[in-house]
């Protein structure tokens, strides 16, 4: 689990929230860590014997988990499926006979899931339930504000992870100082999820005035941009349901992009997209720069009203799709009743 999770009294034996790695070569470095963590964990089921294992995303380590725990005789609830349908439809073969109840945060998941012998249920995505819920800084608000001027606010986000971070605060750097050159009055707020990132998030804009940083205020620079441009995953979801016009782009090496494209069996990387079966918000995932191309779609989504409108109408289906109406407590409840189920125990 996380802190979030710890500060809900939750047992954290390890921050693996904190600690999550994605690629193939940050993995690979850290395989001696996460094969510690798999012993620790398998231990712990062999000597605590829970009534059940809930699983919560990260397919890379609870694939391997739950096999260990269904082994041992421990039921397996998994909350926010894993993207099989996108990167390994193979998969669904062995999570049938490990997993004994999936539940999906999007809502076309269950239906893969069934048709593969899954007992599976849609509980929503906790996406628009967490950002109508995130506190508000009026504070932050008002300094944005007065950064933004009589031009537009471009939010960038980043990432949350540290190596994403560092691949791609310089992309849209890049793609800064390209819109600055065709509207000069734009200004930028960089949302820094963590203080740890702040000088790496930084380090790409030194030499650029107008660009204001923010450390752990994703939803109120989301709130203060008039576009946002954003790393892929979750956060794209994030500024959906805030309805902020955005675009999507995601560095990562030579290597892994032709090893993803021959996994991948979807035709978008964006959730946005696969969530509207159709393309709402540009994508550039890659390992050559997209700058250029992803000012020049910033730029249009800033002074072009039909293009922006068309994409928050576009966004306005997603998020109604995707709002659940108590996405959270829908969780808690299909996992109280699984285990609520079970047989007891001797």
């Amino acid at each position: 689990g996380g802190t979030k999770m710890a500060a809900e009294g939750f047992d954290l034996r390890y921050d693996l929230a904190g600690d999550a790695v994605m690629g193939i070569f940050p993995v690979v470095k850290a395989l001696p860590r996460i094969y510690d963590l798999m012993k620790r964990a398998e231990k712990a089921l062999r000597e605590e014997r829970p009534d059940a294992l809930v699983l919560v995303d990260y397919p890379g380590f609870n694939l391997r988990l739950a096999a260990r725990a269904k082994a041992l005789g421990v039921p397996v609830v998994w909350y926010v499926a894993p993207q099989v349908w996108a990167w390994g439809a193979w998969r669904l073969r062995k999570i049938a006979r490990i997993v004994d109840r999936m539940l999906c945060i999007l809502p076309f998941e269950p239906e893969i899931f069934r048709n593969a012998g899954i007992d599976a249920e849609y509980v929503g995505h906790p996406v628009v339930e967490r950002e109508t819920a995130a506190p508000r800084d009026r504070a932050t608000a008002d300094a944005l504000r007065l950064l933004r001027g009589d031009g537009p606010l471009i939010g960038v986000f980043p990432g949350s992870r540290g190596h994403v971070v560092d691949s791609l605060a310089p992309e849209f750097a890049a793609a800064a100082a390209a819109l600055r050159k065709r509207v000069p009055n734009a200004t930028f707020a960089v949302a820094v999820a963590q203080e740890r990132f702040l000088n790496r998030a930084r380090a790409p804009f030194k030499d650029m005035a107008g660009v204001a940083f923010v450390v752990g205020r994703a939803p109120d620079v989301r709130d203060a941009s008039d576009v946002v441009m954003t790393t892929s995953g979750t956060s794209t979801l994030e500024v959906a349901a805030s309805l902020t016009p955005f675009v999507v782009a995601y560095r990562v090496s030579p290597f892994f992009y032709f090893v993803a494209r021959s996994l991948m069996t979807v035709g978008h990387v964006g959730l946005v997209n696969l969530v509207a079966g159709k393309s709402v918000v540009p994508e550039y995932v890659g390992f050559r720069s997209a700058a250029a191309k992803i000012a020049t779609d910033v730029e249009r989504l800033w002074s072009d009203a039909p293009f922006r409108e068309k994409q928050i109408e576009g966004l306005e289906g997603v998020r109604a799709r995707l709002d659940a109406k108590g996405s959270y407590a829908k969780a808690a409840d299909a996992i109280a009743s699984f285990v609520g189920g079970l047989p007891r125990r001797a």
